[in-house]
């Protein structure tokens, strides 16, 4: 059994010390022996290299845990089937191995478990198996030594391309986390309180190996419940105090339990209320008072506020600082410090205003496995422009941009305001290797947010979608200078601005870091640059130059040589591509046998403002945003017209079919070419 050990408290003052030890057993299921071992049933031969970083530590205050160094790790290696190819225990960090060459592949690493077995048998031969894999149950909550323990971490790549041959591959950017969160308790009694003891109750018996992500698990606020793998919670004894004051700090597997039970119970202001309306299972610091005439018990519910939200989350850390008044008051002033890790490989971030963070990985520069960015070299982050004039400041959208060279991320933390940015990574000789669209907007289209449901059918052929309620980066559903959004080339990841009002065809102004305005034109402009295009493949330019908006006369701004590139957006397998500008969880529409938007007519909808209504077929607003043209990039047709495309190529590869309202007429399946710049409307994976 590996034992933990996770706090002890000393009072210097009456010469006693007190040990809570929260025991986290890292036996797991038993299985039979296993050695190193590669499948023969696809793939050529392969040799890869990995080395293996764990996220960025944070306070560490605890004297007897190790919660950084790998000493020994689990490599797996699966197919794009999700079948096991490659095991691999070894001592360190890094490994090299013999695996098989493939595409779409999956690598994941299970950390410090020091068991050589573990495992044995089939138990993780599918990615699924693997996914479902947890710990074994916690016996007890007391007394468990051993200087020196290090904490259980686990992360994965998927997508990875392998290549066959005697070539050693290096895999970089596989970032390993924490299995259990670090809580950090401080109370203080006041007014002759005395604290007789604590416990702590409602403690996770098990968890997943592998993290089960909510989409928006990096927001702390975010309140939904989650799938922990845990099936009994357990409480410990209680530690003696005695004093007017304790601190303490332990470990704990994540107890994700959501908000309020029942939801909108009680004033979501009061936090004395939260005792009242908590989730079963929610974990509790219980503390024992006494005062002159009363016996008091205090519940100190964790979670990420004072109120409402119940969830402890894996690899997060929380800190919280109470005071005890009197009888019955408690002051839950609670801060919360959550590791913004576990966000998805995407090319867009949505992000709520007011200081939320939020930590991207930097993979996603050589996901289509082309080697844009040596991590092991010198590389930087900021932000390219911005549509809020404050620049990068805590008063615009995005109030910070920083790297985490550790974690091999981009730590984001969002301002005051709504708005759209685009922030950059570039490498050790100042290239741009890639760059995101951050979207920050109260609009959170998977957490109540609005979104349409809607059914296209001809009858034969059916296209269920549902379809977020606004253009990608919109920042109201209806409104002339705010629903507008966001242009695209087809095939490409980063977004373009577009006019700022449907009546008064401006063009929406853009801003450098500093809040200066960016000009647009050609290619002396500081913004938006109109480039022809000069080469046979122009795809690493764009990616160097995500301002540059790319024509040419055969309107294909991919290539001059009437060349084109099926898959920047439409995958063979249809999964969302690695050039997709949705946020994790969205993608551009497909189409398969109809439109995605078959059925939409002037007939059944309604315009108003230069904004078609078919809220009445569950299908949403579509304003008339304009675009851009395929041979200038010049804007033109703003509350006239709207482009919406889809993945999905014709026949003629430099076409793609598009959803347009154009001159009072909804064409279905438009032939646009793919050097126009429309709007996109997510849908969901």
């Amino acid at each position: 059994m590996k034992k933990f050990i996770f706090s002890d408290y000393y009072d210097r003052r009456i010469g006693f010390k007190y040990l809570l030890f929260l025991l986290v057993s890292l036996a797991f299921i038993s299985c039979s022996n296993f050695s190193d071992m590669v499948d023969d049933s696809s793939g050529e031969l392969a040799t890869i290299s990995l080395k293996v970083v764990d996220e960025a530590p944070h306070e560490i205050l605890s004297r007897a845990t190790d919660e950084s160094s790998i000493s020994n790790m689990y490599v797996l290696v699966y197919n794009n089937k999700g079948e096991l190819v490659t095991k691999q225990y070894t001592l360190g960090s890094s490994v090299t191995l013999l695996t098989r060459s493939g595409v779409g592949c999956s690598i994941y690493a299970i950390v410090n478990t020091g068991n050589a077995s573990l495992l044995n048998g089939d138990v993780v031969s599918t990615v699924a198996k693997l996914q479902s894999f947890t710990t074994n149950v916690i016996k007890n909550v007391d007394d468990v030594k051993g200087p020196n323990e290090r904490l259980l971490m686990s992360g994965g790549l998927q997508n990875v391309k392998i290549e066959g041959g005697s070539r050693v591959q290096v895999i970089s950017g596989l970032v390993v986390k924490r299995l259990v969160a670090k809580v950090s308790i401080n109370v203080t009694a006041t007014n002759g309180i005395v604290i007789t003891k604590y416990r702590i109750c409602n403690y996770p018996n098990k968890s997943y190996l592998i993290h089960r992500p909510n989409p928006n698990e990096g927001d702390v606020a975010d309140a939904a419940i989650g799938a922990d793998g845990a099936s009994a919670w357990l409480s410990n004894d209680g530690v003696n105090v005695n004093g007017p004051s304790f601190s303490t700090t332990f470990y704990m597997y994540e107890n994700r339990r959501g908000g309020r039970f029942p939801a909108g119970a009680g004033t979501l202001t009061n936090q004395l209320e939260k005792g009242k309306y908590f989730p079963s299972n929610s974990t509790y610091i219980e503390v024992y008072g006494e005062g002159i005439g009363f016996k008091s018990v205090y519940k100190i519910y964790l979670g990420s506020d004072n109120c409402q939200n119940y969830s402890v989350k894996r690899n997060g850390q929380y800190s919280y600082n109470i005071v005890i008044n009197n009888s019955s008051d408690v002051d839950a002033r609670v801060s919360t410090t959550l590791s913004p890790i576990n966000q998805p490989e995407a090319n867009c971030y949505m992000m709520k205003p007011g200081g939320t963070t939020i930590e991207i990985p930097i993979s996603q520069a050589n996901r289509d496995g082309v080697m844009r960015l040596n991590t092991n070299l010198s590389w930087s982050v900021g932000l390219l422009w911005t549509d809020h004039s404050k620049g990068l400041s805590p008063q615009g959208a995005v109030a910070s941009v920083r790297a985490s060279y550790t974690d091999l991320g981009i730590v984001l933390r969002s301002g005051s305001a709504e708005g759209n940015a685009v922030i950059y990574i570039k490498d050790s000789n100042g290239k741009i290797a890639w760059s995101w669209h951050i979207w920050v907007t109260n609009y959170d289209p998977n957490n109540g947010g609005k979104t349409y449901a809607y059914t296209a059918t001809d009858g034969v052929n059916t296209a269920r979608n549902t379809f977020m309620d606004r253009n990608l980066g919109a920042l109201a559903l209806t409104g002339e200078n705010t629903c507008l959004g966001l242009l695209y080339q087809w095939g490409r990841k980063d977004p373009f601005p577009g006019y700022n009002s449907q009546v008064v065809a401006n063009l929406m102004p853009i801003y450098n870091a500093s809040g200066i305005a960016l000009n647009e034109g050609d290619a002396t402009a500081t913004g938006v640059k109109r480039v022809p295009v000069t080469q046979a493949n122009n795809l690493e330019s764009t990616v160097q130059n995500p301002l540059n908006y790319y024509y040419s006369p055969d309107g294909e701004w991919y290539s001059n040589a009437n060349l084109h590139n099926a898959n920047l957006w439409n995958s063979v397998s249809g999964t969302k591509t690695n050039f997709d500008p949705c946020p994790p969880g969205w993608r551009v529409p497909v189409r398969k046998n109809i439109s995605p938007w078959y059925g939409l007519s002037t007939t059944n909808g309604t315009i108003t403002n230069s904004t078609w209504d078919w809220t009445g077929q569950g299908a949403g607003y579509y304003p008339l945003v304009g675009l851009r043209a395929y041979n200038t990039g010049i804007l033109y047709g703003c509350g006239g017209e709207s482009g919406h495309w889809t993945t999905t190529q014709m026949t003629a590869l430099n076409f793609s079919y598009n959803f347009n309202i154009y001159g009072g007429a909804v064409i279905i399946d438009r032939d646009e070419i793919h050097g126009y710049g429309f709007c996109t409307r997510c849908v969901r994976e």
